[in-house]
């Protein structure tokens, strides 16, 4: 629900900024969205038993929000709000010394959807038309939910709080084209419930995302 309120209140902000900054001053506004593709790899073994192990399919996602330039004499300021949303699909499939499950209920493939609300903060340097930026990005409110509950019961996922962003772009007059790249400084930690007893296990895991996207300032 607080995630929800978030989301209303940067679209409702959309609105409100339109009127608030002329085209080339030292402070612009904006808006941006586009497409968030995921990619996690777990550490270890990833082995939930002695008889299951975990894989992902990566799904794609989106992310909108705002965003502002502040044009100094050699470089700009970005800072950004946004809401994201991702997924990803969570496999179990059966080891070698594994018993077999009935056919019924095994194998179990569930979605893993993530949400968050994040604050970047780029620094970029524009040649002509292009720009390169890199910067921080704080995650000020995430939420995880599963879909398609089976042999995993329930997934909370632990966030990195700061990850960092770096990417190129292209200015055609009020618009802008993003490719970034956003990484992470430590692992995530996913803790897993899964079996009939909901036995619980903490993996870690590498979270890559790419962000595709398109911006307008006002």
């Amino acid at each position: 629900m607080k995630i929800r309120a978030i989301v209303t209140a940067i679209v409702a902000s959309m609105a409100v900024t339109t009127s608030a900054t002329a085209e080339g001053g030292l402070i612009e506004f904006g808006a941006k969205a586009g497409i968030t593709t995921q990619g996690v790899k777990f550490s270890g073994a990833e082995s939930v038993d002695p008889y299951h192990k975990l894989s992902t399919n990566s799904r794609a996602g989106f992310h909108i929000g705002l965003m502002s330039r502040v044009n100094l004499p050699l470089v700009h300021l970005q800072p950004e709000l946004f809401y994201s949303q991702t997924s990803y699909r969570l496999n179990v499939a059966q080891l070698p010394s594994g018993a077999s499950l009935p056919s019924d209920s095994y194998p179990y493939k569930s979605t893993v959807r993530l949400k968050s609300v994040d604050v970047p903060i780029m620094v970029g340097l524009s040649v002509m038309w292009f720009h390169i930026q890199a910067g921080p990005m704080f995650t000020v409110m995430s939420e995880t939910k599963l879909k398609d509950r089976g042999y995993i019961s329930d997934v909370a996922i632990d966030k990195p709080s700061v990850s960092y962003l770096l990417g190129i772009g292209v200015d055609l007059r009020r618009l802008n084209f993003d490719i970034r790249y956003n990484g992470n400084f430590k692992k995530y930690i996913q803790s897993i419930l899964y079996g009939t007893n909901h036995v619980g296990n903490d993996f870690r895991s590498k979270h890559k995302h790419w962000m595709f996207s398109v911006g307008y300032l006002f």
